[in-house]
């Protein structure tokens, strides 16, 4: 298994930060290269479109051009997806291609990292008929996206309660945009906002694979010089949370998702951090947590039941599947559960089946390039990391009293029910 360690080196090459994680342990090598950039309606939606339109370049003008050079070099794959990290957005572009020392090719390096700075340095935005068109076609791809969301009950659901809950807050944007603002967008526009993120935002490249510093230096060196900003560290700040209070909305749902939400307190050491990390999973992660088991499995209340955490923004909330005549007793049982843990506390034995289950989803993490790669980059964005060891040996030591007295510090801030529509019966008279 790959180590993580703790403060990894990050070097400079040629005016970028790099952060490498060499290991063997992969037949790939994943390539991320990350823009972060604070919040804001004015730009959001345009970066979502940049990293739709990502991979269009002057020398692969065409989707057929780009999809035949992908296949040229063994089956490389490219993609840039978007996420909202506390109060920043940021854009992920990351190349993944078979390790050069598989590949009988002495080239195929070189040419991986050519075709890599082609689509960074050289996106096409000039204006012609065709590429108008393909725009088009992009905009309309990025405002369906915004459709689905209509379409899935728990996204509406959750759409719902994040907007309320961040009222005041930037974090209230979908990570993809406003859908109202995609419209507004042409590629002149598009090609300002790419120049900016380039220009200005904080910037880091990950590499993940059987790759040495070197070889690295070699490729780089070739890319027109860059003065970027790194990337730094997120200072955690309170976050106010709206009360959600008790809203009750109605949709076409075959099952009422019903939502249970929590404001976190403010984590300002590493011990804090692996304890709220620790009761999280023994309120709501996996078939072992007091949520699956009273809601779902003793009370039988819900067909599905999960949680979610957000340190960034203080949040932890619930969601739940349930008939609709059960909405109330499911909402009731699911705040129990957080009011048991801080008045009564927790048992050792949870404590042990939440650390096996949390060490578990690590290792699982770490058996994927991805999974390292994120985990790379995750610890150059959050206050408070930690090396393995460390974490292994803080992890050790928390008691069930420490997890009592974080569970004292959440507060309640409200629940959401999604129910069914009533159907009106039309008069036969």
């Amino acid at each position: 298994m790959i180590k993580i360690k703790n403060n990894e080196t990050i070097q400079t090459i040629n005016g970028y930060p790099v952060m490498l994680e060499a290991t063997t342990q992969f037949q790939q090598v994943e390539v991320s290269w990350h823009f972060k950039a604070l919040i804001e309606r004015d730009t959001i939606t345009k970066r979502s479109l940049f990293a739709n339109w990502f991979g269009l370049s002057e020398d692969y003008p065409t989707l057929n051009a780009f999809q035949q050079r992908l296949s040229y070099l063994f089956g490389a794959s490219l993609d840039a997806i978007v996420e909202k990290s506390g109060d920043y957005h940021i854009v992920h572009c990351t190349l993944i291609y078979p390790n050069p020392k598989l590949i009988d090719d002495i080239n195929y390096e070189d040419d991986v990292w050519s075709f890599l700075q082609s689509t960074l340095f050289k996106p096409i935005f000039t204006p012609t008929s065709a590429l108008e068109e393909l725009f088009a076609r992009e905009q309309e791809t990025l405002i369906k996206r915004f459709d689905s969301i209509q379409e899935d009950p728990t996204d509406i659901a959750m759409e719902d309660v994040l907007q309320k809950l961040y009222q005041n807050d930037v974090y209230r944007y979908h990570a993809i945009g406003v859908k109202e603002d995609v419209t507004t967008i042409n590629l002149q526009t598009l090609q300002e906002t790419y120049q900016k993120m380039m220009v200005e935002d904080e910037q880091l490249i990950t590499i993940t694979g059987d790759v040495e510093w070197n070889n690295i230096k070699k490729q780089l060196d070739q890319f027109p010089t860059g003065n970027v900003k790194k990337i730094q560290r997120y200072s955690f700040r309170k976050s106010e949370l709206a009360d959600l209070g008790k809203t009750v909305k109605h949709h076409d749902v075959m099952q009422a998702k019903t939502i249970i939400t929590y404001q976190l307190p403010l984590i300002t050491s590493q011990q804090e951090r692996v304890v709220l990390q620790l009761a999280y999973y023994i309120w709501a992660v996996d078939s072992h947590s007091r949520l699956f088991e009273e809601v779902r499995e003793q009370a039988q209340l819900a067909y599905e039941i999960y949680g979610s955490m957000n340190i960034t923004k203080q949040l932890a909330y619930a969601i739940a599947g349930v008939e609709s005549k059960q909405t109330e007793k499911a909402l009731e049982l699911m705040k129990r559960q957080q009011q048991a843990m801080a008045e009564q506390g927790v048992t050792q034995e949870e404590i042990d089946l939440a650390k096996k289950t949390l060490w578990h989803d690590l290792q699982l993490e770490l058996d994927e390039i991805e999974g390292v790669n994120d985990i790379a980059f995750s610890r150059q964005l959050l206050p408070h990391t930690l090396s393995l060891s460390e974490w292994q040996q803080m992890i050790a030591e928390i008691t069930p009293k420490m997890i009592q007295k974080m569970m004292q510090q959440w507060e309640y801030k409200g629940s959401y029910c999604l129910l069914k529509k009533e159907r009106s019966i039309e008069s036969t008279n």
